[in-house]
Formats: C-alpha cells, structure tokens, sequence
C-alpha cells in the first residue's frame, strides 16, 4: 500500500497538469477555421445511400462571432493572442503581389 501512494501522487499530478499550449502553427490553423466561420453560416451536406434506401441530411452552423458581426481578421489576430500569447505570424489574408 505504501508503494501505491507515490504513484497514486504522480498520476494526481499529471492529471491536473494543463495540456502544452498549441504551436504557433496549430494556433494559426485553428484560428483561421474559427475567423472562416465568421465570414458566412457554414453548411454540410450529407447523402447517402444503403440497403435501407437513401438518407440525405443538411447542417448550417452560424458562429457567434458571424451572428456579432465581428471582423473575422479580428476574429483571427485575437484567437492567435489568446492561444499562444504573441501576435500571429502569418496574416489571415497574404498579400497579393500588385504588379
């Protein structure tokens, strides 16, 4: 029983240790799906056919941030900050080379 309550410590431990904060990638990648999701209402959909005949379905998602109107490059910039604590590295929208 001694034996176990070290152990049983150590897993207290970890189980309480927050998850790594996401890359700078992965923070941009996340971010820039949730800054997608506020441009327009997202939609899916779904057809399907088997031996219990067909199935279709229709999904519209609208994020809060669209029903607010925010800004998605807002949106964006605000998203990265949060995750990784420093500003985006890449921008929400590259620039085009004007030539």
């Amino acid at each position: 029983m001694m034996r176990a309550l070290p152990l049983l410590a150590a897993a207290l431990m970890a189980a309480c240790t927050p998850p790594a904060p996401p890359t700078m990638a992965q923070a941009e990648a996340q971010c820039r799906q949730r800054a997608d999701a506020a441009t327009r209402p997202q939609t899916q959909i779904a057809v399907g056919v088997g031996t219990g005949g067909t199935s279709a379905g229709v999904q519209i998602g609208l994020s809060s941030d669209y029903l607010a109107g925010r800004d998605p490059e807002d949106v964006y910039t605000t998203c990265v900050t949060r995750l990784t604590g420093q500003a985006p590295e890449t921008p929400l929208y590259p620039e085009t080379g004007s030539q």
